[in-house]
């Protein structure tokens, strides 16, 4: 059932919102609508552009591929397949919704993924190794054909493979690059502790956080994996840095300026 939720101002002006098309705005907001009070909902086709666009004739089905493609790669919401079902999770949910009294989450989080979709526009990935234009996995019983029925054939890949691919895909989303090979030591100790969907979550939540400092000062990758910070708060808000400057002496030549610059003596 859909829920009432709050939309910061500051979303209207950010640089993410700015990258996305204005029906993939409205889309995304009413995603936070129809997700639980944990930031994850159900990703049927149908229903949501039904619930998104109820009175848009020119909106259908065709259309939600390339709406999950933009929402992804703009506002770093993961979509993600459990039990052959598709879902959704927004990593920026708490930062932004506060509830008191949450009800009980009925939704597979992305942790228990079974397969997690690498969405760019026009394209998206199944993290089982299929891939497509456009469509990926998306099922809706009785209209399309769920990526888990598409290709039954297809072998699983060694485990190795798949280690490597999803480190790529993590580390394509750390904002900084540097120590490649220590940090894939690190991702493969912190994959015995963790899902890798667990870990791509929290990297691209990292890296959206407004709050994220200069690259000088983000931690190398494998620090960043060593210390377990996928399991961190959201950074404290930033507070500008206040200069305080010594009143210039009475005679000196800028006591003597006004703010023009120019001489203030009459």
């Amino acid at each position: 059932m859909p829920r009432i939720r709050t939309i910061k101002p500051e979303f209207w002006d950010s640089p993410s919102t700015a990258r996305a098309s204005l029906r993939a705005r409205l889309f995304y907001i009413a995603m936070w609508n129809w997700a639980d009070d944990y930031g994850v909902g159900t990703a049927n086709p149908k229903q949501l552009i039904g619930f998104a666009f109820p009175n848009d004739d020119d909106m259908t089905v065709a259309d939600f591929p390339r709406l999950r493609a933009e929402v992804s790669e703009c506002f770093g919401t993961v979509f993600y397949e459990v039990h052959g079902r598709p879902y959704y999770a927004i990593p920026a949910w708490d930062e932004h919704q506060k509830n008191e009294r949450r009800a009980k989450g009925k939704h597979p989080r992305p942790d228990q993924a079974e397969r997690i979709i690498t969405e760019t526009r026009g394209s998206s990935v199944l993290k089982d190794g299929r891939s497509g234009t456009g469509t990926g996995e998306q099922g809706n019983r009785g209209t399309e054909v769920s990526s888990s029925s598409a290709a039954p054939t297809t072998p699983r890949r060694s485990s190795a493979t798949t280690s490597s691919k999803d480190f790529d895909e993590w580390w394509s989303r750390y904002p900084r690059k540097v120590g490649r090979k220590a940090a894939e030591k690190a991702y493969a100790k912190a994959r015995r502790e963790v899902p890798a969907g667990k870990l791509l979550v929290a990297v691209r939540r990292y890296a959206a956080d407004p709050n994220l400092p200069g690259k000088e000062f983000i931690p190398h990758p494998a620090t960043w994996l060593n210390e377990g910070r996928w399991d961190d708060d959201p950074l404290p808000e930033r507070t500008a840095t206040v200069h305080h400057l010594e009143a210039p002496r009475p005679g000196s030549s800028v006591w003597d300026r006004d703010v023009t610059g120019k001489g203030a003596r009459a």
